[in-house]
């Protein structure tokens, strides 16, 4: 299994020397496996297990934690990392709860931060990843954060990555389909493990759950089923799309005709994201048009932001606000982005 999960996460024969060698350089041992398993049982014994490690212990623990993961890989740490917790007994031998929710959320951070990685390599190196084995990743990380009985976490973190998805496929039109596939299949896979979570609580922490995530769920799987809908509008005309992305005024054309299927669809995020570059664009040659298109980016994002605070999704609901708020005070729209603001000052919850 181990050597299954090593072909997915390490890099391929063409760059792994160089990154062995960047490894070397930079003065990072190369640490054996066995040598990291025995390591990370270690650290991660007292990181969890009793007496709880003073604040200098816990962040020298972490600090080493991290020199781990740094020279074997954030994937590799984090699976020997949940593979230690999954096999550890709730008690220990005094009969000591092990405090198992820190190494959940760490092995959660350091995936979700491969996640980030593999997202910046389809741009910078165009190396190639399936829907299947990115929601594999996703899966897992959301997984970690409900291990550590932080669920709100992982749903933040997994609907962020779908934002960074999207900025990618109006930045990069040739691979808006391919981009539009990870992002589909990342809102399935978390709404799959809301409802599991939901549903099936037998063995999980009662604090997995929050009041909010039946409709959580439901707002999980509204954002997949939409963004379906403008991948298959979308499907229609992508030769089309990617051939007037190759002329650098048909950019302004193809990123109408995704806003066009982005509205159709209610696909707030990608609705945003296309007018946004679309008024950026036009900016110079249309003012009013682009001042338009930028004021409906500001509305949903302030609609996004409206429902995720009702879901108790407080990060992205901030997110959410001071992106409107930018856009609002670009174009000079002092009453809408005061009405933004007012929203930003109040507390989670209240707005």
């Amino acid at each position: 299994m181990l050597r299954k999960i090593k072909q997915i996460i390490t890099p391929p024969p063409s760059r792994r020397k160089s990154a062995s060698a960047s490894a070397t350089s930079s003065g990072t041992p190369v640490i054996a496996d066995r040598e990291i398993v025995a390591a990370l049982k270690r650290l991660i014994g007292a990181l969890v297990g009793a007496p709880p490690p003073d604040d200098a212990s816990r962040d020298r623990i972490l600090a080493e934690i991290r020199q781990i993961a740094k020279s074997t890989g954030l994937y590799h740490a984090a699976f020997q990392i949940k593979v230690q917790l999954d096999g550890m007994p709730r008690l220990d031998a005094e009969g000591n709860a092990y405090r198992k929710e820190s190494g959940y959320l760490l092995s959660g951070e350091f995936i979700h931060a491969q996640i980030l990685r593999e997202i910046r390599a389809l741009r910078t190196e165009s190396r190639p990843i399936g829907p299947k084995v990115f929601g594999g990743y996703c899966s897992e990380m959301v997984s970690c954060y409900f291990g550590g009985r932080n669920p709100r976490r992982g749903v933040e973190a997994a609907i962020g990555v779908v934002e960074k998805l999207l900025t990618n496929a109006v930045e990069e039109l040739d691979a808006f389909g391919a981009y539009l596939a990870l992002a589909t299949q990342t809102l399935k896979t978390t709404g799959a493990l809301v409802r599991e979570a939901r549903v099936e609580p037998i063995g999980r922490p009662a604090q997995n759950a929050w009041p909010e995530d039946e409709a959580v769920e439901a707002y999980l799987l509204s954002m997949h089923r939409k963004l379906k809908l403008c991948w298959n509008s979308f499907s229609q005309y992508q030769a089309r799309v990617k051939e007037e992305a190759r002329r650098e005024q048909g950019v302004a054309e193809a990123l109408q005709n995704i806003f066009g299927a982005a509205q159709e669809t209610r696909c707030r995020s990608l609705a945003a994201l296309a007018g946004e570059r679309l008024g950026q664009i036009l900016r110079a040659a249309d003012v009013n048009r682009a001042a338009m298109l930028l004021k409906h980016a500001a509305q949903q994002r302030e609609v996004q932001g409206d429902q995720e605070d009702a879901l108790d999704l407080h990060g992205l609901s901030a997110q959410r606000y001071g992106q409107a708020h930018q856009l609002l005070t670009k174009i000079g729209d002092k009453a809408a982005a005061a009405q933004v603001a007012d929203k930003m000052g109040r507390a989670p919850g209240d707005r």
